[in-house]
């Protein structure tokens, strides 16, 4: 796992009748599975009829819709929207004023857990081993050339935020800051 508290499983089927079937076998509450949760109402997901756009209410978070949002995204982003329109669909704008915050606690916490979870493939127990001229230089080396930029800089960074001194300051609030977009995202909804 990358990041154990935000990694989940994503189904990709032909339809939503077909993930919805899907859905239905795999949703529950696992006793092995400390993250899993009871979802209310999966046992209507295997019954999903035929998908009827007509009526259906669509909340656009403002927030998502920046002025800095990149032109190609944006375009095929209305060509959706409009094609949704053309089957029925209500758009309505709606705000998620949590979104941004939302987005840093996640930074944090994904280089945090990656950095804890991505620590034992030094090439001595997991992952490719690289040689090297010494046991140190053997890890720097497989971990360099193991890991892509991306994951390079999430775990450089997660590390920091775990270090002694920080971990309070980054991982402990972000997981409380966590905690409260979640609340407010819950009490948000309750307005749409």
């Amino acid at each position: 796992a990358m990041a154990s508290s935000l990694d989940q499983v994503g189904l990709l089927a032909h339809s939503a009748r077909d993930l919805a079937a899907g859905l239905s076998v795999m949703a529950g509450v696992d006793p092995l599975d400390s993250t899993s949760c009871a979802l209310p109402g999966q046992e209507r997901l295997a019954s999903l009829g035929p998908a009827s756009w007509k009526g259906l209410r669509v909340g656009l978070p403002a927030e998502y819709f920046r002025e800095d949002i990149a032109p190609g995204v944006r375009s095929r982003l209305e060509e959706a929207i409009r094609q949704m329109e053309a089957l029925g669909a209500n758009f309505t704008e709606i705000s998620l004023p949590h979104a941004l915050v939302a987005l840093d606690v996640y930074g944090i916490l994904n280089a945090a857990e990656a950095a804890s979870n991505l620590a034992r493939f030094d090439g001595v127990r997991f992952g490719t081993r690289l040689a090297g001229e010494d046991l140190e230089a053997m890890i720097s080396a497989t971990r360099d050339e193991g890991f892509g930029e991306e994951v390079k800089r999430r775990i450089l960074l997660g590390t920091f935020c775990l270090s002694r001194g920080q971990a309070e300051d980054f991982y402990a609030r972000g997981g409380t800051r966590r905690i409260h977009v979640a609340r407010h995202i819950d009490l948000e909804q309750s307005d749409w």
